[in-house]
């Protein structure tokens, strides 16, 4: 990315957070989504929704965990890192500023693929914008739309699918560089199941959110900027994927919604062991697959890990090892 698209990128996250009332910041995105070529615009106090012209949603939010505006900010050229004694609400401005980026804000022309836009406010207050569009539009409002990706993770490169298990999506969305993590709630969380529309939240860079040490590495907040690109530019190809929950509809589903990390095997909840990876995730295996070579004893804590790479310990035994937490 180059330096001119990097100043804008700063510039407008802190302008952004200097705003603090949600429904100015609704304006204010439709403003500048207006002045990228976007024609089709709804604004109300709980949300911002705004028609592209390709079969791919962005979501943010526009409410933050801070009642007060940063006084002042600071910045490590070295590091590219931002900071701000009373916190910033980089969740989620920086997924704003990556909305304004990647819908085309920063150009004299309109962008030739411009994806659909959701701004929501009260994501932070159990995702209240969203449960309000949904009841005015029980099915997505623009037409088609192949899977949804909202702007809204921490740290970097992570991909979180909440509780929509479509393998195939996973799959796709993994083979941009992402690597599949967990959470618990979100704004996607009520609109993939509503809508049948396959989703996924992506890391944008801030640390330590909600608390005065928050922080946003740009270079992070960059590189999930640059794969999302790479999805718009490959939107042409995509499948059109089917939001698949992996909460059982009835009870006896449940007993059979695991799949083996290593065999891919369907098997029972009570049949899986979890074992980390040499990335610090769980991965859930069946009792078949104990005996893979892949499967590795500890030599510091005696756990089962899977090891991809040549390591006789596993990640967290390295990591504390690495902070000096064990000898």
């Amino acid at each position: 990315m180059i330096i001119e698209k990097k100043e804008f990128i700063r510039r407008r996250f802190k302008f952004l957070s200097l705003m603090q009332d949600p429904f100015n910041i609704l304006r204010e995105m439709g403003i500048h989504l207006s002045a990228a070529g976007y024609t089709n615009i709804e604004i109300t106090e709980d949300y911002l929704i705004a028609e592209g012209n390709i079969p791919l949603t962005l979501l943010a939010h526009a409410d933050t965990a801070f009642k007060t505006k940063p006084q002042e900010f600071f910045y490590d050229r070295e590091k590219t890192v931002m900071w701000s004694p009373n916190g910033m609400g980089a969740d989620d401005k920086a997924g704003l500023v990556a909305i304004q980026f990647l819908a085309g804000d920063y150009l004299e022309e309109p962008l030739e693929r411009r994806p659909h836009i959701i701004i929501t406010d009260g994501e932070e207050s159990g995702c209240i914008g969203a449960q309000k569009l949904i009841k005015k539009y029980p099915k997505f409002p623009f037409g088609e739309c192949k899977y949804l990706v909202q702007l809204d993770r921490k740290g970097k490169e992570d991909c979180v699918f909440y509780d929509c298990a479509n393998p195939e999506f996973i799959k796709y969305i993994e083979s941009f560089g992402f690597k599949t993590n967990y959470g618990t709630y979100t704004d996607i969380s009520v609109f993939g199941p509503a809508w049948g529309i396959a989703a996924v939240n992506l890391s944008v860079g801030y640390e330590n959110e909600h608390t005065t040490s928050e922080y946003l590495n740009f270079t992070n907040l960059y590189l999930t900027m640059d794969k999302v690109e790479k999805m718009i530019a490959d939107i042409d190809n995509a499948s059109s994927f089917d939001y698949i929950s992996n909460k059982p509809k009835y009870l006896w589903d449940s007993f059979y919604t695991s799949k083996c990390y290593l065999c891919g095997n369907k098997v029972s909840d009570f049949e899986t062991i979890g074992v980390l990876d040499d990335t610090g995730h769980y991965r859930f295996i069946c009792v078949d697959c104990v005996a893979n070579p892949a499967i590795k004893i500890c030599d510091s804590c005696n756990e089962m890990f899977l090891a991809t790479e040549e390591n006789t310990k596993c990640f967290k035994c390295r990591k504390e090892e690495k902070h000096g937490k064990r000898k």
